[in-house]
């Protein structure tokens, strides 16, 4: 699949945020606005933000960062970020975190 302004990203996970800071500096002029959804941890983007702030995808990314799960348990959050993930995943590159 050739790369024309048609990528969706969804991620999941604590290590996801700087993958996808990663990815967006690479791909940014490629990904669809509005389809770009990464799943952490509650409070996990303060901890970015506070010790690796240089990792995190740009203000003005497309990407859309959806704090969820307090102490890796769903919630309502969890489950409408998931809802929205779903609406994306029809076609879609995914970036992977691992515990």
């Amino acid at each position: 699949m050739a790369l024309r302004h048609n990528l969706k990203m969804i991620g999941f996970g604590k290590a996801v945020a700087g993958m996808a800071g990663a990815a967006v500096r690479i791909l940014a002029d490629h990904v669809v606005a509005g389809h770009a959804h990464i799943l952490v941890p509650e409070g996990m983007l303060d901890a970015v933000t506070s010790t690796r702030p240089a990792t995190l995808p740009p203000a003005d990314s497309p990407i859309v960062f959806h704090e969820c799960a307090a102490n890796n348990m769903p919630d309502a959050a969890a489950v409408a970020a998931t809802k929205r993930v779903l609406e994306t995943a029809d076609s879609c590159v995914a970036v992977r975190g691992r515990a």
